[in-house]
């Protein structure tokens, strides 16, 4: 009983310094809390189609912290497996986003849809690409099948 009463009683302090440990430390740009809301002046809203012609190719708005809120993936084969696709924080070749992708970085995420079928897929916190080697890109691959996908979020 001891213990736990000498536990009960460290708790709260426990708590407040990792609180003031967590206030007092900025948000780096590669957090979500480093994005500015949609209201700010300097975000701007930021939409991309990729289609299935141009898979395995770098996409983004080149500056800035693109953060994704919203991605719809649609699949028009009339049948056979699930469509698929890798999204992933790209690293480019060239000068701009549209250049050949030279590696992923960090960020990972596989999409299956059924034939004639569409998934939508909403983020609340924006799933957020930092600048990679200079440039704010992204990458898709698509697998199989026909999918298209409509990136749709903002930039600061």
């Amino acid at each position: 009983m001891k213990a736990l009463r000498n536990l009960l009683l460290a708790t709260p302090i426990f708590f407040l310094v990792a609180l003031q440990a967590a206030q007092a430390a900025p948000p780096t740009q590669y957090e979500a809390g480093s994005l500015k809301s949609l209201r700010s002046e300097s975000a701007k809203p930021y939409s991309q189609n990729v289609g299935t012609s141009g898979a395995g190719r770098g996409y983004g708005p080149g500056t800035g912290v693109l953060g994704i809120t919203s991605i719809t993936v649609s699949n028009s084969m009339g049948s056979g497996p699930p469509g698929s696709a890798v999204i992933f924080s790209a690293w480019v070749v060239g000068p701009t986003c549209d250049s050949p992708v030279l590696d992923v970085v960090n960020f990972r995420q596989r999409v299956y849809v059924q034939p004639l079928s569409t998934v939508q897929l909403t983020f609340p916190s924006p799933l957020v690409f930092p600048p990679v080697n200079g440039l704010t890109c992204y990458g898709v691959i698509i697998e199989q099948g026909g999918l298209e996908l409509l990136f749709n979020g903002f930039v600061n």
